[in-house]
């Protein structure tokens, strides 16, 4: 799928004089735009047990702490339509989350010990949008997402590790599906937008299977972007 993103966005490129042609009757406009998005982590919360290298037995849990990572987005779109309109977007977009991992002694009956875990990842985004465009001035939308992970860092893997015997070289799910909703402002060749984000499908999917229980991480993103686009054809 990958290899498919660098010729979508060559027909993409090639398309825009020809949306440039048609302009005159304000059917066809495309751009680029960049943001910022404020994401956070939700996590199934989880209870497992673990055997420390002396015996004793660990109580891990798996908790959402509803704390929000910023990072950039970017790309093109293009926009076909007057009053009612599709727009397809290529987007280079930074994810992240954090959640929290508390783990204490079975036996001890001490305060659990937190340690907050986070993740990044560098997406390829193709949102495909369907929307209303009321005065030519404030737009409403809505539509299908598919996200691409490109490359990831932070401590989810090397936390997960402990517990997984599954690889992971790859912690996050090569596609992702979600959907975007949003609003946006037309003031002449600027674009402002507010948008929602939310995963119908998880980032990750990890079994610990190092763990005295059959748990599984599973994680999925949510986000708020706000983006500053501008018009060129």
């Amino acid at each position: 799928m990958k290899k498919l993103i660098p010729i979508l966005l060559v027909a993409l490129l090639f398309a825009l004089p020809s949306a440039h042609a048609q302009k005159k009757g304000k059917a066809f406009h495309s751009g680029v735009r960049l943001g910022a998005n404020f994401s956070n982590l939700q996590i199934k919360d989880a209870e497992f047990s673990v055997t420390n290298p002396v015996g004793s037995l660990i109580i891990n849990q798996f908790k959402e702490n509803g704390s929000y990572s910023t990072g950039l987005v970017g790309g093109i779109w293009m926009r076909i339509g007057r009053g009612f309109y599709i727009q397809p977007e290529i987007l280079v977009s930074a994810k992240g989350g954090t959640f929290d991992l508390l783990q204490s002694s079975a036996t001890s009956g001490t305060i659990p010990q937190k340690i907050q875990v986070d993740f990044k990842t560098t997406n390829i985004d193709l949102p495909f949008l369907v929307g209303i465009s009321l005065k030519r001035i404030v737009r409403v939308y809505a539509g299908p997402l598919a996200s691409f992970s490109i490359s990831e860092g932070g401590k989810l893997g090397e936390t997960l590790q402990v517990y997984s015997n599954q690889s992971l070289d790859k912690t996050l799910e090569d596609a992702v599906f979600g959907y975007q909703a949003g609003v946006g402002l037309d003031l002449k060749r600027f674009k402002i937008d507010v948008r929602y984000e939310g995963s119908l499908t998880d980032v990750s999917v990890i079994k610990l299977d190092k763990v005295n229980s059959d748990t599984r991480f599973t994680s999925k993103t949510n986000l708020w972007q706000v983006t500053l686009g501008y018009e060129i054809f």
